[in-house]
C-alpha cells in the first residue's frame, strides 16, 4: 500500500532537517564566537529593520559596510590596530615602500599657509628653487588659508604628470612657481654638517623600505669629509618598517643579535642579526616624546651595544610590532602580533627610553619643533657640546 505524502509535508521535513543541521553546527562552534556570530548578527539585523522603517536620512551602504569592518578592528582594544579601505591602503603602501607622486617637499601648517620644512634633493621643488622656510600661500590659484589642512596637502600632492602652480612667500618677496608632479622616492633622511663643531647630523624622519639605503649614503658621505662624530636625529620619528631599522643596525654594529621578538606563544625569538662589519665613529641619538616604535628599537639597540648615547627627552614607549595583511578586495588590516625585546633582554613597552643626557625641550617637543632654528635647538646644541668634550 502506497502512502501519499503531501508536497507541503516534504518541504516541511526538508526545512526541519536543515534547521537541525544548523543547530548541530552551531553547537560545535566555540563558545567565544557565539556572541559575535549569533547575537551580534541578530542585533545588527534588528537595527537594520528599524533603520529601513524609520531612519530619516538616506543610507550609504558602502560607507556603512566599511564602518562595520572598521568597528570590528577598533573593538580589538589595540590602539595600534587599523583598517584601511582600498584607497587608504594604496596610500599606506606607498608610504611604506617610499614612493609617491608630488613636487618633493615636506610642509606643515602655518597661520599664513604651508611652511616648507624640508625639500627633497633633486626633486621638482628643489629643481624649481623652492627652499626650506618658504611659505606656500596658494596652490593652483586657491589660497591655502581657505582650505582645510588635509585638503591643502592633498591638493599640493597632485598626481603623476600633473602641473601645479605654487605661490610662495619668502620673507617679504612673493614668488610664483610652476612644477610638474613626478613619481619620486620619498626622502626620509637628510644630512647636514656643523662646520663650527665638525660634527655631522643625520635626520631620519621615518623608516620605509628605502630609508636604510638613504641612511648609509648619508653616513658614508659624512665620514668621507672627516667629521669627528655623527648626531642621528630621531625626534618626531614615529617608526615604520622594522626591517629598514634592522638593516641600518647591521650596517653600524658589529656581529651580534640586534632584534628579539616575543610572539603570542610567549617564546622569544631572534629576528635580526648584524655581521662583523661596523662603523667606527662616535654617535649621539636625539629623542623626544614622539620617538616611537622602530626608532625606539634602533636607539635602544645602539645604546645596548655601547655605540651611542641618547640625548633629549624620554621616548614614547611603543615596543610592539604590527603586521599588515591584505584582504581579498585590496583593503588592509593591521594589528599587533609581537613585542620587541631589546638586546639586553628588557622591554620598554608603555615605559619608553630615558636618555643618558636629558634635555628639557619644553614647547619644542610639539609643533614648534618644525620651526626652531639650530641655535634654538637645545638638544642639538647639547649633542654638539658632547662631541666637543670628546676631543
Amino acid at each position: 500500500m502506497k502512502i501519499k505524502i503531501p508536497l507541503r509535508g516534504i518541504i516541511a521535513a526538508i526545512l526541519s532537517f536543515a534547521v537541525c543541521v544548523s543547530v548541530l553546527t552551531a553547537a560545535v562552534i566555540k563558545k567565544e564566537f557565539m556572541p559575535l556570530r549569533l547575537s551580534t548578527a541578530f542585533k545588527i539585523s534588528e537595527i537594520k529593520e528599524l533603520v529601513e522603517k524609520d531612519f530619516y536620512f538616506g543610507v550609504d551602504n558602502e560607507k556603512l559596510s566599511e564602518t562595520v569592518v572598521s568597528g570590528y578592528v577598533d573593538g580589538l582594544g589595540d590602539s595600534y590596530s587599523e583598517y584601511y579601505n582600498t584607497r587608504d591602503a594604496e596610500e599606506y603602501n606607498d608610504k611604506l615602500v617610499g614612493e609617491s607622486y608630488g613636487i618633493g617637499l615636506i610642509s606643515v601648517p602655518e597661520k599664513s599657509g604651508l611652511y616648507v620644512w624640508r625639500v627633497y634633493d633633486g626633486g621638482p621643488a628643489d629643481t624649481a628653487g623652492i627652499k626650506p622656510y618658504d611659505i606656500i600661500t596658494e596652490v593652483d590659484g586657491k589660497p591655502v588659508t581657505e582650505l582645510t589642512v588635509s585638503d591643502a596637502l592633498e591638493l599640493l600632492k597632485g598626481k603623476g604628470g600633473e602641473t601645479k602652480k605654487i605661490k610662495v612667500k619668502r620673507g617679504e618677496e612673493i614668488l610664483n612657481f610652476e612644477l610638474k608632479c613626478e613619481d619620486c622616492d620619498v626622502q626620509t633622511v637628510f644630512a647636514y654638517v656643523s662646520d663650527e663643531h665638525n660634527v655631522g647630523r643625520v635626520e631620519v624622519l621615518s623608516f620605509n623600505k628605502k630609508t636604510s639605503a638613504q641612511f648609509k649614503a648619508a653616513v658614508d658621505s659624512l665620514i668621507k669629509i672627516g667629521v669627528k662624530g655623527i648626531v642621528i636625529d630621531l625626534r618626531h620619528n614615529g617608526g615604520g618598517t622594522v626591517e629598514s631599522a634592522a638593516r641600518m643596525l647591521d650596517y653600524l654594529l658589529p656581529k651580534g643579535d640586534t632584534l628579539h621578538i616575543k610572539y603570542n606563544d610567549g617564546k622569544i625569538r631572534t629576528r635580526n642579526t648584524s655581521d662583523k662589519n661596523s662603523v667606527d665613529i662616535p654617535f649621539a641619538i636625539l629623542t623626544d616624546s614622539k620617538t616611537a616604535s622602530a626608532s625606539e628599537l634602533f636607539a635602544c639597540t645602539m645604546r645596548d651595544y655601547g655605540k651611542a648615547v641618547l640625548i633629549g627627552g624620554k621616548t614614547y614607549g611603543k615596543f610592539v610590532i604590527q603586521r599588515t595583511y591584505t584582504l581579498s578586495d585590496g583593503s588592509k588590516v593591521k594589528f599587533t602580533v609581537a613585542e620587541f625585546v631589546s638586546a639586553s633582554g628588557e622591554s620598554f613597552n608603555g615605559v619608553g627610553l630615558t636618555p643618558d643626557i636629558e634635555v628639557d625641550v619644553g614647547d619644542y617637543d610639539g609643533t614648534l619643533y618644525y620651526f626652531m632654528s639650530e641655535t634654538e635647538d637645545e638638544a642639538l646644541q647639547t649633542a654638539f657640546n658632547y662631541f666637543d668634550k670628546l676631543r
